[in-house]
């Protein structure tokens, strides 16, 4: 966004481009960061090394290779070695002025970090999860958001790599994640996996709990909690808090725990509904319809339960749970018949205990009720 390249034929001009950009943009108040600021010289050679990085070109070319050949298809375990040891050998090789993809033992940067993430999504054309534990280590030293991403995606490629968890929470008892944001990105992907450690629940309950916290990351440590089944302890206790949370959007995402409560569940939703905040307004509405109209709690169903995408469900479970206690039948109905083999056979295996306990609290709900 703010980073320019000014390419001369001598260092002389190079020189006089930096003054007269520095002049200019003084007249803006804006200043040219003079760290950040390098005369490069390709006598040798080192623009060539600041601008191209044939690893890159040849990842392309090879995941471009690989979606033509197969289109989708399920590739042959022969082919499927060749790849990885494709992959494997342009991990390791030194290039020079850059860091090798694996073994640098300094954050990746610049070409390097661009290789290492068509690398990575290399990987992930051939259904790989190699690269899962080197991506975590680059996270341990690199507050870079496109990894957290790729962190995001992995989890929801491969939910039983339980290597996942174990190494977010070690990161963060070990203040290697240190920035709000990260830490907030990471959980997200936690929250996909299959299984999740008492550790990670704990801590995400305190981090909800923590008013003066951070706000994104008290959201995403909320959204994780929705999808695991809380105490009638936490409940009471959160819903004493829910009212007084300053944060309009961290109130929101508490909601989506609240819903789990058996009770009183239309008192929270017209809340919600009535709230000053236009997009906590919007989230109300969404509850409201799912709850009372057919039409969107069977739209709301089908998507959270697509065979394609299982991990859709674990960020629809609070309109699972609203839906078990909806005053209409119909719609009651509809989710005992959308969750009946689901609760059984889900890819994502936490999510089926929870399936099962709303199933059997709607089944009941629905024979005392003719």
């Amino acid at each position: 966004m703010d980073d320019v390249r000014v390419f001369t034929k001598s260092r002389e001009d190079a020189r006089r481009a930096i003054l007269l950009m520095a002049r200019t943009l003084r007249y803006l108040y804006l200043n040219v960061q003079t760290a950040k600021t390098r005369i490069y010289d390709e006598k040798q050679g080192e623009v060539t090394r600041l601008l191209i990085d044939r690893r890159v070109d040849e990842l392309s070319d090879l995941i471009d290779s690989i979606q033509n050949d197969w289109k989708g298809k399920e590739i042959p375990p022969k082919e499927r070695s060749v790849y990885l040891y494709k992959l494997a050998e342009i991990s390791k090789r030194d290039v020079p002025g850059g860091q090798k993809l694996k073994g640098s033992r300094t954050p990746l940067e610049g070409l390097s970090l661009r290789a290492f993430n068509r690398w990575m999504t290399a990987h992930s054309v051939v259904k790989s999860d190699v690269y899962v534990k080197r991506l975590l280590s680059e996270i341990s030293k690199s507050a870079d958001s496109k990894l957290t991403k790729k962190l995001i995606a992995a989890a929801r490629r491969f939910p039983k790599k339980k290597s996942i968890e174990t190494s977010v929470f070690k990161m963060i008892q070990n203040k290697q994640i240190i920035f709000p944001h990260q830490e907030a990105e990471c959980l997200r992907a936690v929250r996909y996996l299959s299984t999740l450690n008492n550790d990670t629940i704990n801590h995400c309950w305190k981090r909800v709990m923590d008013k003066s916290g951070d706000r994104y990351l008290r959201m995403e440590s909320a959204y994780l909690l929705s999808r695991t089944k809380l105490t009638k302890k936490q409940i009471d206790k959160l819903s004493n808090v829910f009212r007084a949370e300053p944060d309009d959007y961290v109130q929101a995402a508490m909601a989506c725990l609240l819903v789990q409560r058996l009770k009183n569940n239309p008192d929270v939703v017209r809340e919600l509904v009535f709230h000053p905040n236009e997009k906590v307004r919007d989230i109300g509405k969404l509850f409201r319809t799912v709850n009372n109209e057919i039409k969107i709690a069977k739209q709301a169903l089908r998507h959270s339960l697509r065979k394609e995408i299982p991990w859709v469900t674990c960020d629809y479970m609070p309109l699972l749970h609203l839906m078990s206690i909806s005053s209409n039948r119909e719609i009651r109905r509809l989710l005992l018949d959308s969750i009946r083999h689901p609760r059984l056979d889900h890819p994502i295996s936490g999510v089926r205990e929870i399936l099962k306990d709303i199933f059997t609290r709607t089944r009941d709900s629905m024979a005392a009720s003719p």
